[in-house]
């Protein structure tokens, strides 16, 4: 810990919020106040009372020279003149003046002065006149000099002890409430380990040690909140693990419960055994739904780490919609629902992720089938340009129950439904909405609700058209490159060639492998890279569909060696994989031509759907 004392002398940038400044005025303006007042009461009758003084020392000067004159010192001149000088001297008078008889005395400068007469009495000196003249300055220069020296006096002392105030206040007070303050505020900018100063046995002393006691409180917390923070984490990234790991073996055995119902569904049609037909239509749905219960939790686990991923690509929107359209109607027609569709001619391109765009409307559409019966949604899709960029909207509206003002707010919260009736009533875990906001706003747009009770729904989608433009370079764009791999390239005549199929599960195996198969494919299988590596050394296929997790080799290693071997570096090659799969594996994938089917629902949709691409991309070739 450091341990760093916090000291600041600026106290006169803010002097007008200091409080050492404020404390010296009052105290200043106090004791002016009180000395204006003393002067006030000295100066009063200063005049009359200076001339009280001048008539007093008049009457001692008059009795020191009658002791003079009786003494005999008159009949000599001389003397009596050095002794009125000592008494003029030492009595602070500016001249003596003596009239006795026809001799006149005079010491002192009497010019411009003011004087006092005084009339001695003539037994001092028979049959002479004795006449004494005391001058002292004038009295309004006197007492205008003793103002002035009052004034001078007082000025000097204020300022000597307004001084020595300033100074006392501030080291007393200002320093360590300065120090508070500039402590206070570094621990408001996030230094927690600043520390005052404790030497101090006052006040301040006291609260500048609660203050570092607070503070070493508040960073063993933070310690504490760090630590936790960082096992959350800890379990956090645990969790995303587990789940990211965990995906790979939940989706694997769903797809082959889905893939299985599916060819059952079309064997007990073509064998006639139409009675079996719902019970596997129940096993489909039931699979589709626990798959996409099983989806949702994983993304949230993805968006609460922080890994979502966004892969943008250019599409049709008509195709999109038409896509999502196909996909819903069993869920419209389950509470007999009417779809209605309205979309531009033509629509045009978007370039976006289009599958979490696709997810998005399925859980607004899936929502709206699920909360209405017996009436109309609606699919509205429409283009605006705003501040120069293109945006495309989605409006899906419905005639269902409709959600109450004040449960709006917890709509798009994770695991949480208007109310606990609606989720005995209609089920489902409260997840759809709040991934589908989150995806909104990662595709740089937003998703907002109406709704009202009896009167239905409308969620609107807000997204740009072109996602390039919140890239840092907006002409990017990701692509599946082309590629000029086609199925059956050297196959021979009434061969329509031969699959590798690579897979660690065998359901998963079987199940690829009879839909190739149903496209008069021929297939050969391994468990994992190495085997498959074994046999290419005899077999030549002209389609490879492999897993990315494998044992001993996996799917990446095993592309590699695909790429770097003249005799399969131009074989067309499927991922198939429930792997999640970032957008660097994605990118690496791309640049080694490999085509990416996920393991989901429309597995055999779309690995038949690619089938066909590439055939017909050899017939035009051809």
């Amino acid at each position: 810990m450091v341990n760093e004392v916090i000291v600041s002398d600026d106290w006169t940038r803010n002097w007008q919020a200091s409080i050492a400044v404020k404390i010296t005025a009052l105290v200043m303006w106090v004791i002016i106040v009180a000395v204006f007042i003393v002067a006030t009461w000295l100066l009063r009758d200063m005049e009359s009372r200076l001339q009280a003084d001048f008539e007093a020392g008049a009457d001692r000067i008059a009795y020191q020279v009658a002791s003079l004159v009786e003494a005999g010192a008159a009949g000599e001149t001389a003397d009596l003149t050095a002794r009125m000088a000592e008494l003029q001297q030492g009595s602070g008078f500016s001249a003596i003046g003596l009239s006795l008889g026809q001799q006149d005395f005079l010491v002192g400068d009497a010019d411009g002065q003011d004087v006092i007469e005084r009339h001695l009495p003539t037994a001092l000196a028979p049959g002479q006149d004795i006449d004494l003249e005391v001058f002292h300055p004038n009295l309004d220069e006197l007492v205008a000099q003793r103002r002035n020296q009052l004034v001078i006096g007082i000025f000097a002392t204020l300022l000597v002890f307004g001084l020595f105030l300033t100074w006392s206040i501030r080291t007393i007070v200002h320093r360590p409430l300065q120090q508070l303050v500039s402590a206070t505020r570094a621990v408001s900018e996030g230094r927690r380990e600043v520390r005052l100063d404790i030497s101090r046995e006052d006040e301040f002393g006291y609260l500048s040690r609660f203050f570092n006691q607070m503070l070493d409180r508040l960073m063993a917390q933070q310690r504490e909140l760090e630590q936790a923070a960082e096992e959350a984490r800890s379990v956090s990234r645990a969790k995303s693990a587990f789940l990211a790991n965990m995906s790979h073996e939940l989706r694997t055995p769903l797809n082959a419960i889905i893939g299985y119902s599916e060819m059952l569904e079309e064997e007990a049609g073509d064998i006639g055994a139409r009675e079996l037909t719902p019970d596997l239509h129940k096993i489909n749905s039931a699979g589709r739904h626990l798959l996409s219960l099983i989806n949702d939790v994983l993304d949230l686990s993805k968006i609460e780490a922080g890994k979502i991923e966004i892969n943008p690509v250019m599409f049709q929107l008509r195709d999109l919609v038409s896509d999502v359209v196909d996909n819903i109607q069993p869920m419209m027609l389950r509470n007999n629902n009417h779809l209605q569709v309205e979309v531009p001619d033509p629509p045009g391109r978007m370039f976006s992720d289009e599958t979490k765009l696709r997810q998005v409307l399925m859980n607004l559409l899936s929502n709206a089938a699920k909360f209405t019966e017996d009436g109309k949604v609606r699919l509205q899709l429409s283009r605006r340009r705003e501040r120069g960029e293109d945006w495309v909207q989605f409006v899906v509206e419905d005639t269902g129950i409709g959600i109450a003002p004040e449960k709006l707010g917890r709509l798009f919260q994770e695991f949480s439904q208007v109310d606990s009736s609606s989720t005995r009533k209609y089920g489902g875990t409260g997840l759809g909405l709040a991934i589908s906001r989150r995806f909104c706003e990662k595709l740089g747009g937003r998703i907002e609700v109406d709704s009202e009770p009896g009167s239905g729904s409308r969620f609107t989608i807000h997204l740009p058209a072109d996602f390039g433009q919140l890239l840092p370079e907006p002409a990017s764009r990701t692509t599946v490159p082309a590629t000029r791999d086609r199925v059956g390239d050297t196959a021979g005549p009434g061969n329509a060639g031969k699959a590798l199929i690579v897979d660690d599960n065998a359901s998963s195996r079987d199940l690829i492998s009879r839909t190739l198969q149903a496209e008069g494919i021929e297939v050969i299988e391994a468990r994992d890279g190495r085997e498959a590596i074994a046999l290419l050394e005899s077999q030549r296929p002209h389609l490879i569909c492999t897993d990315l997790i494998l044992p001993n080799m996996n799917g990446f290693d095993f592309i590699k060696w695909l790429r770097a071997n003249p005799l399969t570096t131009e074989l067309p090659l499927v991922v198939v994989s429930a792997m999640d799969i970032n957008p660097a594996d994605r990118r690496e994938l791309e640049l080694q031509r490999a085509r990416i089917v996920p393991k989901g629902v429309n597995l055999r949709q779309q690995l038949v759907s690619l089938l066909q691409e590439l055939v017909n991309g050899e017939t035009a070739a051809g």
